[in-house]
């Protein structure tokens, strides 16, 4: 088969001009890089290709900066603070590669999940104090992320048992975390609809009054998450009988109590009932002890 002379040209062209096009792209990639750093990014790379991004203060962040974060199509790893709002959440839509987002005060509501939607590639997404305005009934919306995970949702009442029943129907989930929010035993009961769930942190409740969630009686609840194969709970009153339920769990690995009131004689009897599961175990801070006795009662 014979090129006319127009085919070849526009070949030896492209041949000529596709280097130069590289060098250019790669310009402006380091000129938007430099420009991110200037508004206080920190950006990670792999063989020379941005795969990593945070900025903790995203409060001086425009609709362009928004935009060049956007165009860093090789990122995989991002992390935004304080001062990010679901208005620009579209500009990051062409991040295809992303697999973990972590935030922290983003100001957005339930129906605001749905930006989020885009990232195919997500395996793990947090929400640090999302503020009042998110009760988490939106993270349904997550279903259409077939790679996801891993959730954290931390630091917000306003998330409570309607965000845990959404989380419930997330069946990829293998890790689920949750602290000082709004959740009750009630919430807790919905994620043993999570087949696959292998690590669950179960925090305390973000107030002083009021019933306890982790009590007792959650316990008793994940024992039927037959999946678990780590466990860590925050910030309460735990009873050595009711722990020692956790031994019907045979796939648990791991046995986290952090600032757990409980005797040093009874976490010695679950290590030498539980000797396959490495068990952690840390006292309450002044913090979490006035918090527990808040709620459990001073002893």
């Amino acid at each position: 088969m014979r090129m006319n002379w127009r085919a070849l040209l526009y070949l030896s062209l492209s041949c000529v001009a596709s280097p130069m096009a590289n060098d250019r792209s790669r310009a402006d990639e380091a000129q938007t890089i430099q420009a991110l750093k200037d508004q206080g990014a920190t950006i990670t790379a792999t063989k020379g290709t941005p795969t990593g991004l945070n900025i903790a203060d995203c409060s001086k962040l425009t609709e362009a900066d928004y935009k060049a974060i956007g165009s860093l199509t090789s990122l995989k790893n991002l992390g935004l603070g304080l001062g990010l709002t679901d208005q620009a959440l579209p500009s990051l839509a062409g991040l295809s590669q992303l697999q973990v987002f972590s935030t922290n005060g983003l100001k957005f509501n339930d129906p605001s999940v749905k930006a989020f939607t885009p990232f195919k590639n997500l395996r793990s997404l947090a929400f640090f104090h999302p503020g009042a305005q998110f009760t988490g009934s939106g993270l349904s919306q997550l279903g259409e992320l077939s790679h996801l995970e891993r959730l954290t949702v931390a630091g917000s009442f306003a998330f409570g048992d309607e965000g845990m029943a959404a989380v419930g129907g997330l069946k990829t989930l293998k890790e689920f975390r949750v602290w000082h929010a709004g959740n009750t035993n009630q919430g807790v009961r919905k994620l043993r609809a999570l087949p696959a769930l292998e690590s669950l942190n179960l925090g305390q409740r973000l107030t002083h009054k009021g019933d306890a969630c982790p009590n007792d009686e959650t316990v008793v609840l994940l024992v039927e998450m037959k999946s678990l194969k780590s466990l860590e709970l925050q910030e309460a009153r735990l009873s050595y009988d009711s722990l020692a339920r956790l031994k019907q769990l045979a796939g648990l690995k791991k046995l986290t109590l952090n600032g757990i009131d409980i005797a040093d004689s009874d976490v010695e009897r679950l290590k030498a009932d539980m000797p396959d599961v490495r068990i952690t175990f840390t006292r309450p801070n002044d913090v979490f002890q006035r918090r527990i006795d808040a709620l459990f009662g001073k002893k």
